[in-house]
């Protein structure tokens, strides 16, 4: 038996619950309610809630379904990463019920209220029927006995920079990534080989996720950038990853791409917690998903002005997306850009000192000495590659011709000798 309940506010979540039936479906099916209502009286009572940003107004609407439920782990390669999804009848007819409620409704699908139809009483309808009533009495909660976690199974379903974290959570600038995965993948033969490259590609550009899911917006991978661990390049891994993962499954994808602050932390309770990214940049990367064509990578604008250099995209235009009140405007990834050296105009203004400086070191050269090693460090963005660039093609050089060999490395791709494969 699957219960789906979700968080209807202006950016909403989904969660889902499952009870093993066993020998007792009618009571497994009366703990379901039991449970939906249970809920559902809480959220009415306590409807506003306050927070130092203010008062925010909780809503919930609840589908339930019943059948046959699997699940299946998934695994990297080399055993070291694990995740996991539930899937079937029940979870089918949750979502749908879910879909069909508004907030503060419980909905059943046609088996659930069949099983449900001498203890309630439900609103005439089709096939998925509103629950008006409840005529007996029904179970009372369980005793719960906190589990203890496994502690060599942790690393493998919570990485460690997740399973350190402080409790508290963050604002950060993150980059979304919703993956829209075919059904035609989902059999248990093929999404396994599926997530290996996940795991595969993850390692090489980063990111974070949680699990895959199966509900109301199909098979889907939602990605995090940017949290728990930020890079500079945070937009190039996620556009790389996406590039990268279709090239390598041959398999056709629909895919959103956002970048936004998003509240960054734990979400649960103290029984059972998981580590996600709340903000405007996941819905929007959601309804980016949703609209695209099979094969197409939306992303916004943000995305495209930080990716620009190094990817080629096109303008889509500006579109009305579900939660938003203003067009958002609408990117299509390409691919990525030819390398080329970069153009720098304008002259460099300030620097006289440390030109004077790089030229007293370069200047044993001239005289056929070695003059070593120099590192030019600084923050990024300040100008590094810029000021490297107006001492090679300064007027030190005008009567000592020199070869440079410019070896670049990528803090992406690492692989031995990259920098001088590269050159």
């Amino acid at each position: 038996i699957m219960l789906k309940s979700l968080r209807a506010m202006a950016m909403g979540d989904a969660f889902n619950a499952i009870f093993p039936a066993e020998q007792d479906s009618g009571r497994a099916m009366k703990r379901c309610l039991s449970s939906a209502l249970t809920m559902q009286v809480h959220t009415k009572s306590h409807s506003q809630v306050s927070t130092p940003y203010g008062e925010f107004p909780i809503r919930i609407k609840v589908g339930i379904g019943f059948g046959e439920t699997t699940w299946q782990i998934f695994k990297s390669i080399d055993g070291r990463r694990a995740s996991y999804w539930f899937r079937g009848e029940s979870l089918n007819g949750a979502v749908a019920g879910e879909e069909r409620a508004q907030a503060g409704d419980i909905v059943a699908d046609p088996i659930s209220y069949n099983l449900l139809k001498n203890e309630v009483r439900a609103a005439p309808g089709n096939d998925y029927l509103l629950i008006q009533n409840i005529n007996a009495d029904l179970p009372t909660p369980l005793p719960l006995s906190p589990s203890k976690p496994v502690d060599e199974l942790v690393g493998i379903f919570f990485a460690d920079s997740i399973a350190h974290l402080p409790i508290a959570g963050e604002f950060r600038q993150v980059v979304n990534l919703f993956i829209d995965i075919p059904p035609s993948i989902s059999d248990e033969a093929l999404i396994a080989p599926f997530m290996e490259t996940v795991y595969l590609l993850q390692e090489q550009y980063g990111g974070f996720f949680l699990r895959p899911d199966l509900g109301d917006k199909g098979f889907n991978l939602l990605m995090f950038w940017g949290a728990p661990t930020t890079y500079e390049n945070d937009v190039e891994r996620a556009l790389n990853f996406i590039l990268e993962l279709s090239s390598r499954t041959r398999i056709t994808l629909r895919v959103g791409i956002s970048y936004h602050m998003a509240y960054a932390g734990f979400i649960g309770s103290s029984q059972r917690e998981d580590y996600s990214a709340y903000g405007w940049g996941v819905n929007l990367a959601a309804r980016m998903m949703e609209h695209a064509g099979d094969g197409e990578y939306w992303m916004d604008e943000e995305v495209a002005r930080r990716a620009e250099k190094h990817f080629n995209f096109k303008p889509l235009g500006e579109y009305r997306f579900k939660g938003f009140k203003r067009e958002q405007k609408a990117f299509a990834l390409i691919g990525r850009k030819n390398l080329v050296e970069a153009v720098y105009q304008g002259q460099l203004v300030g620097r006289n000192e440390e030109l004077e400086s790089l030229a007293s070191f370069v200047d044993p050269i001239k005289h056929g000495q070695f003059a070593g090693v120099m590192v030019l460090k600084g923050e990024a963005g300040i100008g590094k590659s810029r000021l490297v660039h107006s001492f090679q093609y300064s007027e030190y050089f005008s009567d000592f011709p020199a070869r440079w060999a410019v070896c670049q490395a990528d803090e992406i791709l690492r692989l031995p000798f990259n920098p001088f494969m590269d050159w």
